[in-house]
């Protein structure tokens, strides 16, 4: 039986699949620029890009590198008119 971890989503993932993300303890993804670490994150909803900003002080301001903002409003402004007295 292989062993896994879970991942920040809470998915398991196996040691193969941790193996690619790793290579001899180093986070091949923080080491790339700035501008295409913000690019790659372009592909993310906006509050998701800006999580990022906790993983390390690395990624502290990263996301102000995104070129491209995707706001996703799961919830609708609704508003009622107020009358006037």
């Amino acid at each position: 039986m292989e062993l896994g971890f879970v991942n920040a989503y809470g998915k398991h993932e196996d040691e193969s699949s941790q193996r690619l993300r790793y290579n001899n303890g180093q986070d091949k993804i923080s080491d790339l620029p700035n501008h295409i670490i913000g690019s790659i994150l372009s592909f993310l909803p906006a509050k998701e890009a800006v999580s990022t900003c906790v993983l390390s002080k690395r990624w502290k301001n990263v996301w102000i590198f995104v070129t491209k903002l995707s706001f996703q409003d799961k919830h609708p402004f609704h508003y009622t008119k107020i009358k006037k007295a």
